[in-house]
């Protein structure tokens, strides 16, 4: 049982609370046939030993580094060996297809009725969730527009479009300087609102980017 210290409840409560969703929580999915959404190290692994033969000599090198779990710079070397696209289309294996549903927590998740929620999973899994509770209501937005609406931000992209999502330090970079006004935001959210981690580990590569300023 979690004690939530009262200004928490209280800043949920006035909706001056942004929810940041981690991959924690979609790890809770499951689709018919009884798979979960993989890690980032499970990801990785499975790509990098389906592509074993076209990486060579940097197969070694991408598998310690993901042992490190040093995934942002594993993904850069891969991503760099197999190319964006098939890249792309490893992701859209791992994360579309497969068809996972949405569960309790994110039920419970949607129910806190915050106006801002914000993930950098690229899966759709809470907004297939929100969209249903609120009867198509809230807006799915890659990047942030000021709209009075209900709002859930994919800071990384999403797998239905896999040229745009980011999953190493340059895809990130490209994203700060293309969509600068977005990242300016997030840094005033996180001056003005309570911001509530869930689904995060503190070593997560996703926090470190988000956190790093």
């Amino acid at each position: 049982m979690i004690n939530w210290p009262e200004d928490v409840v209280e800043d949920i409560a006035r909706r001056r609370c942004v929810l940041y969703l981690g991959s924690g929580v979609s790890a809770n999915s499951v689709n018919e046939k009884g798979e979960t959404p993989a890690t980032w190290g499970d990801f990785l692994n499975s790509v990098i030993e389906n592509k074993k033969g076209t990486l060579g000599e940097h197969y070694g090198t991408i598998k310690e580094l993901i042992r490190e779990k040093d995934f942002l710079l594993a993904c850069e070397v891969l991503v760099q060996k197999i190319g964006e696209i098939e890249f792309g289309e490893c992701a859209e294996n791992a994360f579309r297809r497969p068809q996972f549903a949405y569960t309790d927590i994110h039920e419970v998740i949607y129910g806190l009725d915050s106006r801002i929620v914000i993930t950098p999973n690229i899966d759709k899994i809470y907004e297939q969730c929100a969209l249903k509770n609120s009867k198509g209501s809230v807006v799915i937005k890659k990047y942030y527009l000021r709209k009075p609406d209900y709002l859930v931000i994919k800071a990384h992209g999403c797998v239905d479009d896999t040229q745009k999502i980011v999953f190493t330090h340059e895809q990130y970079n490209k994203a700060r300087y293309q969509y600068a006004s977005f990242y300016r935001l997030l840094d005033a959210l996180l001056l003005t609102h309570t911001f509530i981690f869930i689904g995060w580990g503190i070593k997560d590569p996703d926090i470190q980017l988000t956190l790093e300023n």
